[in-house]
């Protein structure tokens, strides 16, 4: 979408290319987050949903909540 929507109105770039860079760089680094998280072998078991209940340490013990939460709140972020 950074690449077509700036062609479709006519523009040669998008209008705050900084926060365009900053987006992607975001989301870039919670995707790295999760991948270093599958390396580590910590990873959370909450499922494909991570339903809230799931976050409990009873359900899903060791630090992989964790790298998840924190990998969607950075890509969140970047989306934002």
């Amino acid at each position: 979408m950074n690449i077509i929507v700036p062609q479709q109105i006519g523009a040669r770039d998008v209008a705050f290319p900084f926060m365009n860079a900053i987006s992607l760089w975001l989301s870039v680094a919670g995707a790295l987050l999760v991948m270093v998280s599958l390396g580590v072998g910590e990873f959370s078991t909450t499922g494909w949903t991570g339903i809230a209940p799931l976050f409990e340490t009873q359900y899903s013990p060791g630090t992989g909540v964790d790298y998840w939460t924190w990998a969607f709140q950075v890509a969140g972020i970047g989306s934002t």
